[in-house]
């Protein structure tokens, strides 16, 4: 949905997005897709990844059918108190005190073959990188295409 719409109950709404990009779930393109959406005529999010490969549409290249949704790994550096989350009324009727947030997301900028944070590189990306995990050192002549892709330690695909 497009920016400043009925937001919160919405699945794919702009400010959603936003959070789920800071996080590095989602790529800059599905914001860019909610706010190319008309707000009287919402595009729906299988429109705009099916427009994925039409240059004619305003959807060109923004949302990636083939983007993997995974929360990398991460961590909270410092907590915070927000204006913007406030908690509801406890149960001595006390209500409207400041949430605590995380105000400083680390994420791990080197992962091992499992997944774990390796060596604790903890640090802010700035950049995403695709990487492809095939699962093997070498390809069948058939699958050339692979030999264009490299291993964990650099070596592009080899035939057998």
């Amino acid at each position: 949905l497009p920016p400043n719409s009925d937001c919160p109950r919405q699945a794919y709404c702009y400010e959603n997005l936003v959070k789920l990009r800071q996080l590095r779930i989602l790529p800059i393109g599905w914001e860019l897709a909610a706010k190319a959406s008309k707000s009287d005529a919402p595009t729906s999010l299988q429109k705009a990844v099916d427009a994925f490969s039409d240059s004619a549409s305003s959807f060109y290249h923004l949302i990636d059918p083939y983007w993997i949704l995974k929360a990398p790994v991460a961590k909270c550096g410092a907590m915070a108190f927000s204006a913007n989350f406030l908690l509801p009324p406890g149960a001595d009727g006390i209500g409207g005190q400041r949430g605590e947030y995380c105000a400083d997301v680390q994420n791990c900028v080197e992962e091992d073959e499992s997944g774990t944070c390796n060596k604790g590189n903890w640090g802010y990306c700035l950049k995403e990188k695709n990487r492809w995990l095939l699962g093997a050192d070498s390809c069948d002549a058939q699958f050339n295409t692979c030999t264009t892709y490299a291993n964990a330690k650099g070596v592009f695909g080899q035939h057998h």
